[in-house]
């Protein structure tokens, strides 16, 4: 009677043995899946950074995980349990995930932060432009103050209404910049010429 329970027991371990090994495949392969993302937004590019630099906790639990899974399958081998091909070979996919994932996750880091840093220097010219076009609306503004002709009300009324238009753009631009800025954690620019403008 007492072969049969010890059958039964060291049938639980290995069957608690390989769903270990299937849960800790199955992390390493939504780890494997997340560090191949290609972001196209900043916001979901910092997710990913932020993920990738985190994940050695995760990688580190996994490890201690495959290291209680060893000592299971020594364990099994040491009392002479037969572990079917099936389970042989998720132990052996099981302990080789880690070596397998650590270049893909390295590759992404360094493609990430690249990515990142096209991203700032985007952002700054994004800022450069938006200076410039301030500055050139400014002088726009300024040449109004000089509108005298009565023969050209017309001309200074298409020019008056683009201008109307190319502030509120640069309003809105200001905004799209200010969440940028914040997604990377910089200062947000500041620039009251356009409220200035605008109220002119």
């Amino acid at each position: 009677c007492a072969l049969p329970i010890s059958e039964i027991l060291l049938a639980q371990v290995l069957s608690d043995n390989m769903d270990e090994m299937n849960e800790v495949c199955m992390r390493f392969e939504q780890m494997n899946s997340r560090a191949m993302e290609k972001p196209k937004e900043s916001h979901d590019m910092k997710a990913l950074k932020a993920y990738l630099e985190g994940v050695g906790k995760e990688q580190k639990l996994l490890h201690d995980k495959i290291l209680n899974i060893s000592k299971r399958m020594d364990f099994l081998h040491g009392l002479g349990k037969e572990i079917p091909d099936e389970d042989m070979l998720i132990n052996t996919k099981t302990y080789m995930w880690p070596e397998k994932v650590q270049p893909v996750i390295n590759q992404a880091l360094d493609r990430i932060l690249g990515q990142e840093e096209r991203m700032e220097d985007a952002l700054r010219k994004r800022q450069r432009d938006f200076e410039d076009a301030v500055t050139a609306t400014t002088e726009k503004l300024a040449e109004c103050a000089t509108c005298g002709d009565p023969r050209l009300v017309g001309t200074y009324l298409a020019n008056v209404v683009k201008l109307r238009k190319d502030l509120e753009g640069l309003t809105e631009e200001l905004e799209l910049i200010h969440e940028q800025e914040e997604i990377f954690g910089w200062n947000p620019t500041v620039n009251p010429t356009v409220e200035d403008n605008i109220l002119k």
